[in-house]
């Protein structure tokens, strides 16, 4: 008896239940699930039909002129992360899915060695360097439990970080909200 309850402590621990507050348990994504998309990478977008709700600009492969312009429905064409996370303004999980942006930059083609700029609907602006971004831990979020990303939720679509608790992600001030444009510039090192 005294081994089993050694073990599912053990488990619960790992599964970050120790540590007594929220934050503590819930560094990493929870029930990760990677869902395969139906448009390959190197594929010109489709232009939007419906209302556009990310642009990206400085990129290798625009739909619109000089720009990607992506609605919910082309967005939903590319592979997708469904998980649940600490969302560190609500102090809970959450589950969002969306676009990791590795994915996203690849299908725009852009250069691994640009700066990014990211501008909100309330004209928040954040600058990165690519390089100090793990894209595979940020999600382009278009959901929330299930269901679209409103603006009232910091919709349309948003910036998540998959690992809170570490690099860009532990600086809230980088969990941008309704995300209207990315620009991106390559830089001459």
């Amino acid at each position: 008896m005294l081994p089993a309850i050694i073990s599912a402590t053990a488990v619960l621990c790992l599964m970050g239940a120790c540590g007594g507050t929220p934050e503590a348990s819930a560094r990493l994504p929870q029930d990760r699930q990677d869902i395969a998309g139906t448009v390959e990478v190197g594929t010109t977008l489709p232009v939007p039909e419906n209302r556009v709700i990310l642009t990206l600009t400085g990129v290798d492969r625009p739909n619109v002129g000089n720009d990607l312009e992506l609605d919910l429905a082309t967005l939903q064409l590319m592979p997708s992360v469904q998980a649940t996370v600490y969302e560190p303004f609500l102090r809970r999980d959450i589950r969002f899915g969306g676009v990791l942006l590795s994915e996203l930059l690849s299908y725009a083609g852009v250069d691994p060695t640009s700066s990014m700029e990211v501008t909100g609907l309330d004209d928040h602006l954040i600058h990165f360097n690519l390089g100090q971004l793990d894209e595979h831990q940020v999600l382009v979020a278009t959901d929330i439990d299930g269901r679209p990303l409103q603006i009232a939720d910091g919709g349309p679509s948003r910036f998540i970080f998959l690992d809170p608790a570490s690099g860009a992600g532990s600086n809230t001030d980088n969990w941008i909200w309704s995300l209207t444009d990315m620009t991106f510039e390559t830089t001459n090192a």
